[in-house]
């Protein structure tokens, strides 16, 4: 069951705020960067800042199978026709574009491909396990429609405030949420590891609830490319795209494609071997997968290969790790700073997260 999970394309978009996240790495153009790949969504953002070297490391080798095929059109198409490669755009000319990315990818990721031409085909924007149930959910929701297309036909903040009160925040929401947060679903059906490590009196649906309902309240639903996929499962004309996907980006990520390495093995086997040592460190939420033995290796790997005053940002989703326990003796090094943690949980557009985040001292 594992073994499948992690040999699939289980993320494909971006599921991930990363303008929060630049916020804290402040990141220069001598900064050497380190990752988690996932959808290749947050190195790609990561990017738009033009660090000096990002290795984005994922040990599922066909997500960066996916990130290596986005590089490649970054270095080959136009902006219109990225686009419509990728799927934010109709197109049918993906499989015509191929034969001119092939000749870019590593050979495992070209082998690949070739042998998931159809995936390609149908856009791969949305190809992801999630995506296919985000845009699954959207679709049950056929019966609310006029309920969604209220959202996005408020007229400003507070009147999308109003209508949730009005539409959103009774029963409907709730039952569906927790139906989706079934433990059975996430285990035999979508077949995801990370919900073991979910603790069992932890209330998943009620969590999504308050975290969506925040969402409502945050920012116009129709704009923030998060709610787009929860809602409409695909980004919609009125989204405002994440930062790898908008036309101001494309000429600078094309120009600076080739500062990402891709890796593909655990991250802490990968910063056990390097020589180098990382400015910044992206590490998602992967707490998510990460048993407790796991996750204090990773950690202790980070702190060997950091430069001084090294900073981080760590996310969390359903699995929340007190900071002194999940580090144990070596949490001293660790400084976050709570201030600004509570800060990029609010501004977070995807409104699921919360946040450790600040630098690694020396001693």
């Amino acid at each position: 069951m594992t073994r499948q999970f992690f040999n699939q394309i289980n993320y494909s978009s971006s599921n991930e705020d990363s303008e929060a996240e630049l916020r804290v790495l402040s990141l220069s153009s001598a900064d050497r960067v380190v990752c988690i790949t996932g959808s290749g969504a947050r190195t790609l953002d990561l990017l738009t800042a033009a660090p000096k070297k990002i290795v984005s490391v994922d040990f599922n080798p066909t997500q960066n199978h996916l990130l290596a095929l986005k590089l490649a059109a970054y270095k080959t198409l136009d902006y219109a026709d990225f686009l419509g490669f990728l799927g934010v755009r109709k197109s049918n000319q993906r499989l015509g574009l191929l034969p001119e990315l092939l000749p870019l990818l590593p050979n495992d990721s070209e082998i690949w491909w070739r042998k998931h031409v159809k995936t390609i085909e149908r856009g791969v924007l949305y190809c992801g396990t999630w995506e296919k149930l985000l845009r699954y959910m959207s679709k049950t929701t056929f019966l609310r429609q006029r309920k969604i297309d209220g959202l996005w036909n408020a007229k400003d903040l507070e009147s999308q405030k109003e209508f949730w009160l009005q539409h959103w925040s009774g029963p409907f929401l709730k039952r569906f949420l927790r139906l989706l947060s079934n433990r059975f679903l996430w285990t035999r059906v979508i077949r995801e590891p990370g919900a073991k490590l979910i603790p069992k009196d932890f209330d998943v649906g009620g969590y999504l609830s308050s975290c969506i309902e925040k969402m409502a309240f945050h920012s116009l639903i129709r704009e923030n490319p998060y709610a787009n996929l929860l809602f409409r499962g695909r980004y919609t004309g009125q989204c405002v795209l994440p930062l790898h996907l908008r036309e101001e980006n494309f000429e600078q990520l094309k120009r600076f494609a080739d500062r990402v390495e891709i890796v593909s093995m655990p991250i802490d086997e990968f910063l056990n071997r390097s020589l180098e040592k990382f400015d910044a460190f992206s590490l998602s939420d992967f707490s998510s997968y990460a048993p407790p033995e796991t996750y204090a290796r990773i950690w202790e790997s980070v702190l060997r290969s950091a430069a001084p005053k090294a900073r981080f940002c760590e996310r969390f989703f359903l699995v929340k790790l007190d900071q002194q326990e999940s580090f144990g003796a070596f949490h001293r090094r660790i400084r976050s700073n709570k201030r600004l943690e509570e800060e990029l949980a609010e501004i977070d557009h995807t409104c699921l997260y919360s946040f450790r985040a600040g630098f690694i001292s020396e001693d």
